[in-house]
Parts: C-alpha cells; sequence; structure tokens
C-alpha cells in the first residue's frame, strides 16, 4: 500500500455503507495496481490523490469534480478507466451522504462501463450491485453479488452477505437463509449473519427459531445458542411462548450453558445471567429461570427443581428432553467444581506444608460440592430413568481420589437402578442411552475388579464389549459425524483389554488393541493408533499377532518394542508431557497457533476454562487474520474480554486480556506460510 493513500479504515467514520467497506479497502489497492501499470503525470497523480482525500472525508462533491476533470486529463485508457471507478464511487457516496437516489442513476452505467474492461474487479461488482439494491432492483443486485463471490478472492465474506440481504428483499428468504446460515458457520465471530437471522425469526418465522439455534450448538457456538433462546422468551412485547415450545428454549438454555466456558460464580456477570435475571422476574417461566440461577449456587435436592423434572418430549437434533437438557447443565457445574479441586491438589502438592495444608482442604471441598452435583444429577428423576453419565462422572470422581469404599457403596446403591433404567433404553430404542448405560456399568466393574466373562451381565468384559457394538451401531448411523461422546474411545479400549487380561484372556486383549488400532487406523486417527498400543509398545505380542503389531508400529510412529531407542523414546515422551503444561497448540487451516502458559499479572490469573474459551475463540479470530490481506482489517471483531492482539513479521505475538478488571498478557506464536504483521486493539 502507498503511504501516501489513507489508511483504509479511516475512509469512512460512523456508520459505513456495506458499498464503501469494501471500497474502502478495494480501490486502494487498485489504485496502487494501476500506478504500478500506468505511469501518470504529476499532476494527475496530484489529482487523485486530492479525490481520494475527499472521499475520506466524505465530501463527495469536491471528489467528483477532481475525479471528473482527472478522467479528462488522463493520459491513457487505464488511468481513464481508474478515475472512471473513482467518479462511480463518488456518485454513490453523494448519494448516500445527501440522502437522494439521483446519483445512483448516473454510478450505474459508470460501474457497468468499468466492468467491460475490469470483469474481474470485484468491489465493482459489489458496488454496482449496492447501488441496484437502493434502487430497487434486489434480483439483478443478487446477480452482480454472486458473480462477486464466484471470484474467491479475500472480500468474499462481504459479498455473501450482501448477497443474502438482496436475496431476502428481493423475497427467496430461503436461498437467503441458507446463505446466511453458511456464514454463520465460516464466520462464527461476526455479527451480521447471526443479527439478520434473529431478526427474522424472532419477526416472521419464530417456528424455525429453535432449528437454527440447535444449528448453533452442534456448529460449537453454544454461547450464541443459549442467547437467541433467551431472546426468543424474554423478547419485550412478544406474546409469552407457551407449552412444548417454550421448553425447547428452555432446553437450548440449559445445553448451552453447559457447553460454555464460566465458572458458576460468575454467571450472573454474563448476559445469558442477566437476560436469566430478566426471565425470573417475568411472568411465565419465572420458576424455571430462578431454578437455573439457583443451581449456580448450590445443589438442592431433586424435588427444588420441580420445572424440570418429568419432561419426557425431545427435540432434534439427537432427542434431547428438557429433563435430560437440565441434567447436562448440573453435570457440567459439578465438572467444573471437579476441575477446581484438581487445581487446589495440584497446588497442594507443589506448596510448603503450611499452604498445602489450605490448597488440599480446599480441593476436597470443591471434590465434595461436584459429588453433590452428579448426585444431585443422578437422582434428578428415577421416574424417566437414572443419569448413566452422572454416575460415571461419580466413579471417576472417586477413582481420581482413590476412594474404592465410595464407589462400592455406589454399586450397591444404584446397580439395580441402572439394570432397570437400561432395559428401559432397549425398550425405547434409544442406543445413544443405551451406550451410556453399558460405559457406565463397564467402568464401575472395572474399578472394582469384578473382570467376569462374555455370558456374565454383571461384569466389565460384558458391560463394555456390549458398549463397544453399541458404539459401532452409531457410528454405522452417524458416520464421521458421530458425537465424541459415544465413540469407543482409546481409554475405553484400553479398559476393555484390561479387563481381557484381568479374566486371562490376554490373547483377546491384543486382538482388540490391533483391531481398535487398526479402526483408528483407517479414521486417519494417528494419535488414538499410538494411545491404544502405547501401554504394549514394549511387550511381546503373541506369535500369529506380530506382523500386525509391527505393521500398526510403524505405520503410528510408535517406538519399537525391540529397539534401543525404547528408553530414548521414553523419555522424549516425558518431555513432551512436561512442555505441554506450558504449551497449548491450536491447529487451524493453514496455520498453528502455539499458545504459551498465561500471564504476567501475578494477582490474576486465568482459569483453566477461561483459557480454553480464550484459545478456542481466538483460534477461529486468528483464522480470519491469517486470511485477510490486511494489517488491521476493521471488519475484525475479537472475542469479548480481548483488548488487543499484536503479531509481529516472524508470527511472534502478544494477547491482552481484561480479567477482573485488570490486564493479563497470553504470548503466543503463528506458524504460517501467510503470517505477517497485525494488530487490532478495541476501540
Amino acid at each position: 500500500m502507498r503511504p501516501d493513500l489513507p489508511e483504509a479504515g479511516n475512509v469512512y467514520r460512523g456508520r459505513r455503507p456495506r458499498w464503501l467497506v469494501c471500497a474502502a479497502t478495494l480501490w486502494l489497492a487498485t489504485a496502487v495496481d494501476a500506478t504500478a501499470q500506468s505511469q501518470q503525470p504529476e499532476g494527475t497523480a496530484e489529482v487523485l490523490k486530492r479525490g481520494q482525500a475527499a472521499l475520506a472525508t466524505a465530501h463527495p462533491d469536491e471528489a467528483l469534480a477532481l475525479f471528473e476533470r482527472g478522467y479528462r486529463d488522463a493520459p491513457d485508457r487505464g488511468a481513464k478507466h481508474r478515475f472512471l471507478f473513482y467518479r462511480a464511487v463518488a456518485l454513490q457516496q453523494q448519494a448516500e451522504v445527501n440522502k437522494r437516489k439521483e446519483p445512483l442513476n448516473d454510478a450505474v452505467p459508470l460501474y457497468r462501463e468499468y466492468l467491460a474492461d475490469n470483469p474481474q474487479s470485484g468491489v465493482a461488482l459489489n458496488n454496482l450491485a449496492r447501488a441496484l439494491e437502493d434502487l430497487g432492483q434486489p434480483a439483478e443486485a443478487a446477480e452482480c453479488y454472486k458473480k462477486a463471490i464466484a471470484l474467491q478472492d479475500s472480500r468474499r465474506f462481504f459479498y455473501m452477505e450482501n448477497y443474502a440481504r438482496a436475496l431476502s428483499k428481493a423475497g427467496d428468504w430461503a436461498a437467503a437463509s441458507r446463505v446466511y446460515r453458511s456464514l454463520v458457520k465460516e464466520q462464527p465471530m461476526a455479527q451480521g449473519p447471526h443479527a439478520a437471522l434473529m431478526e427474522h425469526y424472532l419477526s416472521a418465522d419464530m417456528k424455525e427459531l429453535p432449528a437454527y439455534l440447535w444449528e448453533l450448538l452442534d456448529a460449537g457456538q453454544p454461547e450464541r445458542a443459549c442467547l437467541g433462546a433467551l431472546e426468543a422468551l424474554v423478547r419485550p412485547g412478544g406474546r409469552p411462548i407457551a407449552g412444548d415450545r417454550a421448553y425447547e428454549f428452555l432446553t437450548l438454555v440449559t445445553m448451552g450453558l453447559s457447553r460454555m466456558a464460566y465458572e458458576p460464580a460468575e454467571l450472573t456477570t454474563l448476559e445469558a445471567g442477566r437476560r436469566l435475571q430478566q426471565l425470573s422476574g417475568a411472568a411465565g417461566w419465572s420458576d424455571c429461570a430462578r431454578q437455573i440461577l439457583e443451581l449456580h449456587s448450590r445443589a438442592e435436592t431433586p424435588l427444588r427443581y420441580g420445572c424440570w423434572r418429568h419432561q419426557k418430549t425431545s427435540w432434534p437434533p439427537r432427542g434431547v428432553t428438557a429433563t435430560e437438557g437440565f441434567q447436562a447443565l448440573i453435570r457440567a457445574i459439578g465438572r467444573r467444581h471437579r476441575d477446581r479441586g484438581d487445581r487446589a491438589r495440584g497446588l497442594g502438592e507443589k506448596a510448603a506444608a503450611q499452604e498445602a495444608a489450605a490448597h488440599l482442604s480446599a480441593a476436597q471441598e470443591a471434590f465434595n460440592t461436584a459429588a453433590q452435583y452428579f448426585h444431585l444429577s443422578l437422582d434428578l428423576n428415577q421416574g424417566l430413568g437414572v443419569d448413566p453419565v452422572a454416575f460415571d462422572e461419580l466413579v471417576r470422581l472417586e477413582v481420581g481420589r482413590d476412594n474404592v469404599k465410595a464407589i462400592a457403596e455406589l454399586a450397591d446403591a444404584y446397580q439395580r437402578s441402572l439394570f432397570e433404567s437400561k432395559a428401559m433404553a432397549y425398550a425405547e430404542g434409544q442406543d445413544e442411552r443405551i451406550y451410556q448405560f453399558h460405559r457406565a456399568l463397564g467402568e464401575m466393574y472395572a474399578v472394582l475388579g469384578v473382570w467376569g466373562k462374555s455370558s456374565q451381565v454383571q461384569s466389565a468384559v460384558f458391560q463394555l464389549e456390549h458398549a463397544r457394538e453399541t458404539s459401532q451401531k452409531l457410528e454405522q448411523r452417524y458416520g464421521s459425524q458421530l458425537p465424541e461422546e459415544y465413540r469407543f474411545s482409546p481409554e475405553m479400549a484400553d479398559l476393555l483389554a484390561r479387563s481381557y487380561e484381568g479374566a486371562h484372556r490376554s490373547s483377546d486383549g491384543w486382538k482388540l488393541r490391533l483391531e481398535q488400532a487398526e479402526r483408528y487406523q483407517q479414521a486417519g486417527d494417528r494419535d488414538a493408533v499410538q494411545e491404544i498400543l502405547a501401554p504394549v509398545w514394549h511387550a511381546t505380542p503373541p506369535p500369529e499377532l506380530e506382523q500386525r503389531f509391527e505393521t500398526l508400529v510403524k505405520v503410528s510412529g510408535a517406538p519399537s518394542p525391540e529397539g534401543p531407542q525404547a528408553a530414548v523414546a521414553r523419555d522424549e515422551e516425558a518431555d513432551r508431557a512436561k512442555s505441554a503444561e506450558a504449551l497449548h497448540v491450536h491447529r487451524t487451516k493453514g496455520a498453528e497457533i502455539r499458545f504459551q502458559a498465561a500471564a504476567t499479572d501475578d494477582r490474576v490469573r486465568l482459569t483453566a476454562n477461561q483459557r480454553e474459551a480464550v484459545y478456542l475463540s481466538l483460534e477461529r479470530f486468528l483464522a480470519q487474520v491469517i486470511a485477510s490481506d490486511a494489517q488491521s482489517p476493521s471488519w475484525l471483531d475479537a472475542p469479548a474480554g480481548v483488548r488487543s492482539v499484536r503479531i509481529d513479521d516472524k508470527g511472534r505475538g502478544m494477547l491482552t486480556l481484561e480479567v477482573e478488571g485488570r490486564s493479563v498478557e497470553v504470548p503466543f506464536e503463528v506458524r504460517s506460510e501467510r503470517t505477517r504483521p497485525f494488530v487490532w486493539e478495541r476501540k
């Protein structure tokens, strides 16, 4: 970019017209190309510069006069076309500033004349489309936007948003909504497409809103799904929503909250918490909202949550009832307390004796609180069946505390209920819940050392074998879209293999490991192959399995059990594990983003949930930065709480966050072939 041209982001202050947002970036770049292609006399170049300055300060009449003069004096065809384009831009700005459409009638033929010689100009197509749109010709405008999109340049997102708006104006909302929804998935941090969809659904098509919010939830945008559901429930002047539809929105709220990253005590400081407080004071669904808020403070008895018990109606995408949505939130809060306990225990293990006692006491308190939440979800409504996921969470919690006695007591208390609830799931054909019950029972029996055999129902082998079969059945149904919670993971495969070994069936354990490793290999999951083989890397397989094992070890990069490098490989693995404590790596298309451990202010530390939320949202943000040609594109918006992002020409970056009113800096590194300096600051 020539230094004597104004910065793109400063071309138009205040509310920018959509045609000029794109033009601000594009016509400057075009001017640079023209200078390279056509040596203009000093007088013509000065006229161009003065005209651009007039546009930048929103003086279209002055700019138009200068560009018309430049057009007359231009020395060649290329220069004339450059001024031709700017004349059209000035006329378009004139129409915007003076709130008159007449100048647009003059701008349209100028754009068409320019495009006759420059058909690959996305900005000219976009600006022509905007002029036609403002002249009441949205269908013709949509065709121009479509041509601009087909160019696949770096402004494709802008063209698509404008295209969707034009389709909507032309009366083709079905096509417009498809474009808007694709943009929401491609650009999850952009507000425009989501706002357009919400405005339409809330005002004209409420019955389609839940499906869109479920899409957001599945696309990894839980906060947006949660807030959208709350907006439907508390919209000012809107007719109260009743019955099953209201419960579907409430389920979206709880499912969204369960997948968001925040500490339970922080809910009321979030927008979702504020809207829940608003709903708790309104007629209709105040009790349900109040119970969500109270749940974040403490886990009460199941009877306390009457709104959320006995709800059998389920909704897409995977048959979630209001009761199950509330249970998902209960478990999520329990996990956050468990994570808090893990952090406190980790500090206690490293601290001096006096401080260690305080940390370990805090850890036990957090673990006890987590257990209360898991018990609440487990017992919320046994009439509809106990919660197998909550039971599994309780088993894992007690395993972490080395409390086998507590697990045995859980088995005595809930074994019968688990089998009865599993039978209900089989009767109703609920494969997802069937998998959850087999998994929970299998893990319980494995921890208790009840290995059993394939024909013994009350055993780890039987339950884990059936969990594996059910997972494969679900995989056939979902294909590559199988949710992670229903995948027979390397961890589960290892548990079943160990159960075989405990039942003196080591050969079956080897066969299972190799079968699962081959499935993971076919799916391209090299990490899973290594994980399932890691426990037997240095063991000797049965003779009939040696060749399969060696092949898998070779393709997965695992250390050979016979090689002298085994000790070195173990040391390298330990080093990687140690360095991973201070390094979080995210890979996005065309780049690798490596976050160093936060933070620099000793008074403020990010929680694990806060860090993960920042990493995930910033990953999408930086993916847009990497794809952008600009050094500080004004259209980008960073996640909430981010104050600034800076990247130097070597890909070294610094993220500044605001946490509890203080600044926290998180260093990171971007590894990409397209890394360039970048600066973004929240205004």
